[in-house]
């Protein structure tokens, strides 16, 4: 789980993106506003950018990444309770 700082880091890099996005806009894209905008308070790499997009943060102010490593945890917690389960038919 991240820091504090960096949760709250991620909240004020969203709101810069989220005050400048232009949907239908190639200047308002997200890789604009990184450019113009979110480097000039807070120099990053735009790799760092693109991680930072792509964390969704809760209302609990929890930061979680989606996609894949959510699916991969959650096939692993099912994969040990069939294994728990299993195990108990010898006991």
């Amino acid at each position: 789980m991240r820091g504090d700082n960096y949760r709250k880091m991620v909240r004020l890099v969203k709101a810069i993106v989220d005050e400048h996005y232009e949907p239908h806009s190639h200047r308002g894209s997200q890789i604009d506003i990184f450019r113009r905008y979110v480097v000039k308070v807070y120099p990053m790499s735009a790799a760092t950018f693109r991680r930072m997009m792509s964390e969704a943060i809760a209302e609990d102010g929890y930061i979680g990444m989606g996609g894949n490593r959510t699916i991969k945890k959650t096939h692993q917690r099912r994969h040990m309770d069939e294994l728990r389960n299993q195990l108990s038919l010898f006991d």
